[in-house]
């Protein structure tokens, strides 16, 4: 009985000693594998008169039971440790800020637009916004493009075959078309259009401009004060 009792102490011992499962199965080869010691035990029983065998067989059993619940406890061992590892390598510090979400900018182009509208807006004008398909009445003929124009051809205007019973439907082919439907919700008859240095007084009800050049007092005196400022340049 000794003598298992060392087996059973070696065993817990080696168990104790492997560092991973592996080094584990390695170990418990030598006790309880085929050619284990206590498999060499077992085999060992033949040799021995019938009423030692009896005898001799209990007491390696106990000691095999010894050194399985001793390989059980350990391989439960090396479990706990390796989940623990594994959480503390994927730990979340809940103490942390949290990950903000970038916030998206305005793009260029739409600024530059915006920029735009503002500068004219300051100036006195309006931002008229107008669809992207318009019909033929406000693309060509309110704009007094005769029927025979040639922007009214299939080659530079592409129709969209929608049909309304009483206009063609087009891709608007000219910002002028928002324009012709802007001068619908004018109160009067006349309207002056200022364009840059170019600018007229026009008949909103028939399109036609009544008065060409006529500038705006504002625009008299910055032109007036560009000439100025020019002449001054080439005088020095």
């Amino acid at each position: 009985m000794n003598d298992l009792a060392s087996v059973v102490e070696s065993a817990r011992a080696d168990f104790a000693r492997a560092a991973a499962p592996a080094e584990l199965e390695d170990a418990k080869a030598r006790y309880l594998g085929k050619t284990g010691v206590v498999t060499e035990r077992l085999k060992s029983l033949g040799a021995l008169p019938v009423d030692e065998k009896k005898a001799r067989g209990a007491e390696i059993n106990v000691a095999k039971q010894a050194i399985e619940a001793a390989l059980v406890e350990r391989r439960a061992d090396l479990a706990n440790r390796l989940l623990e590892a594994q959480l503390a390598a994927q730990a979340l510090d809940v103490t942390l800020p949290g990950r903000s979400r970038g916030r998206g900018g305005i793009h260029p182009v739409s600024r530059a637009l915006e920029r735009i509208e503002a500068i004219f807006a300051s100036m006195g004008f309006e931002v008229a916004d107008g669809p992207e398909i318009e019909t033929d009445w406000y693309s060509f003929t309110a704009l007094n493009n005769p029927d025979n124009h040639p922007a009214r051809s299939m080659q530079d205007t592409f129709y969209v075959d929608v049909k309304d019973g009483k206009s063609d439907w087009l891709m608007k082919p000219v910002l002028s078309t928002t324009g012709a439907i802007r001068l619908e919700d004018v109160k009067g008859e006349t309207l002056m259009v200022q364009i840059s240095s170019k600018s007229m007084l026009l008949n909103v009800k028939t399109g036609h401009r009544i008065v060409d050049d006529c500038i705006s007092p504002k625009q008299r005196e910055l032109n007036e004060a560009a000439k100025a400022a020019k002449a001054a340049s080439a005088s020095s």
